[in-house]
């Protein structure tokens, strides 16, 4: 195939946050050559669904106010932990609004009563959308397991043509649930920083004494966790030896540091899991089982068991990037869809490929050597059973780590010169290995206005909701290490999970009360059929010690490294690449990466840069 482009191209493969900012950086940064030309590039976006990723998942909802629209799931950033995402959102003009949320942290009873089954259906509410599943071949066997599945109820209009929703009729509680610690937000500056739950306003004074003890206990714990969070980030003990993290700004900086690691006889803990790291600095366990660990779970979106054997490495990073720092969601006006159409504009839309399936690449020869991606989709112009193809000088595998293995699986040598492949075998193979060194676990999250998963009593109630199991005998375990306790019937997660349930109010107001709508991330308590608006599985990264060293080999192997030949032009971008939690954050460095090492290969020097 001959070549009729002249300007170099780019190929973008996946449209969550770090695809798109990848292609909004490399189309929006200034940057020139030697010779005073400038870099301009082709940039190409490839998206496997019918829809940009980021908002494919979102719904729109109608009351009696009007129309609006929900973003699935929830993202919220910090201003600390997200500032490179906060930074673009800033010059996207996105607006914010601060939320320093409240938390509510409950127990739920084991065994779920069985009375949903008589609850009739109510007729003001659209019946059940199916589920919609993310979930990719390659993927780690989930939590729940793979044989666990949610009810599948009759089809129906998807909420995203905006049906009408009414506020649905109280119904029994099928589950007992006791609130244990409510905690007020804001880094604890609110005063107070803890409230008492309503079942103990008219318990004995010895209950609220000890309620009260608890509350000082947890808050010395916090303060302390926070002073070790700080010591060890600031000594660079919570990053991998290998993985890249913040460096000193001043002098006296790096000298306090040298200073202190002399002085304070610390090890690296980046890859020690969470629970050791706390029983051996003496923190108290009820702390720890009771609020950190649902907190950490809640934050990465995983289980019980993942987030205590978490490193303990990515958690000190959260606490002390996080401290003194407020959270901000995106006004419910502009939404993912407002973000997705900003990050999306500077393409134009004949380079955004919607429906394509990528059946393989081919490496290409000469002296600007690239490669060729083929591909099907609906708007190629070819037949079924054709394949259309383009060619470019760069490929950024903006998706999740299991299916950028797969992709990149299919690499093909050079037809013209099979020997010039060989110097690419070994950093190919190592490439590989890094993204499978990954792991996922699927996570469910169900919008919908059933109030039942909320804690019974209103003044209980806060911004966010965490609820785990109640302590019971040891659960039987798969070999995977995940809880096989499953019921089919209820439409609920095992009780290794972490249910936390988002309050979402009604933007617009209303001569009545506004509607209120929920969102609850890995449900442990069943949720009325009749009162969900959406359903969806989501797959998310979570890190493990494996990971943590494969984000150190996938950052020397970027573009094809330094070895001669490599991988040359070949990127990553994702939330797992980044050191810590896999968040919005590391979308957006990632990104921010790939787009300064794109524009050095074609040797240019940024002038000006987007964000």
């Amino acid at each position: 195939m001959p070549r009729t482009h002249k300007r170099p191209r780019v190929a973008v493969i996946g449209t969550g946050l770090a695809g798109l900012s990848t292609a909004y950086l490399l189309k929006q940064s200034s940057a020139t050559r030697t010779d005073g030309s400038p870099v301009d590039l082709d940039v190409h976006l490839f998206e496997r669904s019918e829809a940009l990723g980021m908002d494919t998942a979102s719904i729109s909802v109608k009351d009696h106010t009007g129309h609006y629209r929900v973003d699935v799931p929830m993202r919220s950033i910090n201003g600390g932990s997200h500032s490179r995402v906060h930074k673009l959102y800033q010059r996207l003009r996105v607006p914010l609004v601060k939320s320093d949320f409240t938390y509510s942290f409950s127990r739920l009873a084991r065994s779920p009563a069985r009375t949903e089954t008589s609850e009739p259906q109510s007729p003001s509410l659209p019946p059940t959308p199916p589920p919609e599943y993310r979930e990719h071949a390659t993927s780690r066997p989930p939590t729940p397991p793979h044989q666990h599945r949610a009810p599948t109820p009759a089809p129906a209009p998807a909420a995203d043509h905006g049906e009408e929703v009414k506020a649905p009729r109280p119904l029994a509680r099928p589950r007992a649930q006791t609130t244990a610690f409510l905690y007020e937000g804001a880094s604890g500056l609110r005063f107070p920083p803890a409230s008492l739950p309503s079942h103990l306003a008219a318990a004995p004074w010895r209950a609220r004494a000890a309620y009260c003890a608890d509350v000082a206990t947890f808050t010395l714990a916090y303060l302390y966790l926070v002073a070790l969070a700080l010591v060890y980030c600031a000594l660079g003990l919570a990053y991998p030896p290998r993985s890249p993290r913040p460096a000193p700004t001043s002098r006296a900086g790096r000298l306090w540091r040298r200073a202190a690691a002399a002085l304070v006889p610390m090890r690296n803990v980046a890859g020690e899991p969470l629970l050791e790291w706390c029983a051996r600095h003496g923190l108290p366990r009820r702390f720890s089982d009771e609020v950190l660990v649902p907190l950490m779970a809640a934050v990465a979106t995983v289980g019980v068991t993942e987030a205590r054997t978490m490193p303990v490495g990515e958690v000190l990073q959260y606490v002390s990037s996080t401290l003194l720092a407020s959270h901000y969601v995106t006004h419910p006006s502009f939404g993912v869809r407002g973000i997705v159409a900003a990050l999306a504009a500077p393409v134009p839309a004949a380079h955004v490929h919607l429906g394509v399936d990528i059946t393989r690449f081919e490496r290409l020869d000469g002296p600007s050597a690239g490669y060729r991606l083929h591909f099907r989709s609906s708007d190629s112009g070819a037949a079924d059973d054709e394949e259309a193809a383009l060619e470019f000088e760069h490929l950024v595998f903006a998706t999740q780590a299991d299916q950028a293995a797969r992709l990149l699986a299919t690499l093909e040598p050079a037809k013209d010169s099979p020997s010039s492949a060989s110097a690419d075998d070994g950093a190919l193979a190592e490439a590989l290995d890094a993204l499978r060194a990954f792991a996922y676990v699927r996570t469910l999250v169900v919008t919908h206005t059933d109030e039942r998963v909320l804690p019974p009593d209103a003044r209980d109630r806060r911004d966010l909701n965490l609820a785990v199991s109640a302590p019971s005998p040891p659960v039987p375990e798969c070999r995977d290490g995940h809880s096989d306790e499953w019921d089919e019937s209820a439409g609920h997660l095992p009780a290794t999970s972490v249910q936390t349930t988002h309050v979402l109010v009604s933007p617009r107001g209303g001569g009545s009360a506004p509607l209120l709508l929920l969102q609850t991330t890995n449900p442990l308590a069943p949720i009325s059929p009749a009162h969900v608006l959406a359903s969806t599985w989501f797959s998310r990264a979570f890190v493990t010690r494996a990971s943590q060293a494969a984000v150190g080999a996938l950052a020397a192997l970027q573009g094809g490294g330094r070895r001669e030949g490599g991988l040359r032009g070949v990127w990553f971008a994702g939330s797992y690449l980044a050191s810590g939690i896999p968040l919005l954050e590391g979308c957006v460095t990632s990104a921010e990466t790939v787009a300064r090492g794109v524009i050095e290969r074609e040797g240019g020097k940024v002038q000006r840069w987007a964000v």
